[in-house]
């Protein structure tokens, strides 16, 4: 990060840096910048994607543009740029990039920008906490999924979607192609059009959980004969203990919950060339 910010200040460009203490504060801190009476013009997100969902949800309704530095455990949205975490792209693109809209999600008022997943990854991130993902990095997300793995499988459970029910033991609504870093679960999915792309797993064996975690580390869950993809606009979640939601790569919590397509776009700063 201290490469890239020395860089955009030999370009000319003046940075203030904020630290952030603890959650919530990036979501604050960009709140306030894009409220203020000097406000920059852009608010760049140097994190993983938790705090890219932050000053995303900081930034909702402001029309400022958000930047992102890659760092953190596995930052979808930066593979899905195409950005890298060299601070040499990073740099070109914060300079000569282009502030392009891009659509999110919402989740009962809580924006997400590449994906909310109900079902085996979410009880596998509230397995981790804080201080065990800053320790082990994406090896925490390993041990966590082969903990769940092991459990007596999960009942599937039934998502409505466009008021259409289904029934499915693993559901990602995404909002872009990627998926857990550079992995592509939803190859038609893309950032800029206005829906989410619902993937449904129906199945709830250990040996279904398995075939699907080998597909999408081979980018080709879309070749699974069971998966279905939706373009839609609003999934109903339900109050089963095994639906439990994560967005953007954190546990947000239990069902019931609805999934739908944000109000509003958010300005992000973008490779001319990204799809």
């Amino acid at each position: 990060m201290r490469k890239t910010i020395e860089t955009l200040e030999r370009a000319g460009f003046i940075v203030t840096f904020a630290a952030t203490a603890r959650r919530g504060d990036a979501e604050a801190i960009a709140r306030s910048a894009a409220t203020s009476d000097d406000r920059p013009d852009a608010v760049v997100a140097a994190g993983g994607d938790g705090t890219i969902n932050e000053v995303a949800n900081g930034l909702v309704g402001t029309g400022m543009a958000m930047g992102i530095i890659p760092m953190g455990t596995a930052n979808v949205l930066a593979s899905e740029l195409g950005i890298g975490a060299w601070s040499g792209p990073v740099s070109r693109t914060l300079i000569a990039g282009v502030a392009k809209p891009i659509h999110m999600g919402d989740i009962d008022g809580r924006r997400f920008v590449m994906m909310a997943g109900v079902g085996y990854d979410a009880r596998v991130t509230a397995r981790i906490d804080p201080a065990t993902k800053y320790r082990w990095g994406k090896a925490a997300y390993g041990i966590a999924g082969l903990m769940e793995w092991l459990e007596p499988p999960a009942a599937p459970f039934e998502v409505i979607v466009d008021g259409r029910s289904y029934e499915t033991a693993w559901m990602i609504a995404a909002n872009g192609r990627r998926y857990a870093g550079r992995y592509i679960v939803a190859p038609m999915a893309r950032l800029d059009a206005p829906s989410l792309t619902v993937c449904l797993m129906p199945g709830a064996g250990r040996g279904d959980m398995f075939r699907y975690l080998a597909a999408i580390g081979r980018d080709r869950l879309d070749r699974e004969k069971d998966v279905r993809f939706i373009e839609a606009r609003e999934v109903l979640v339900p109050a089963a203990p095994q639906a439990q939601i994560e967005i953007d790569g954190d546990f947000h919590g239990p069902g019931p919950a609805r999934i739908s397509l944000a109000p509003e776009t958010l300005n992000l700063i973008q490779p001319a060339s990204a799809r």
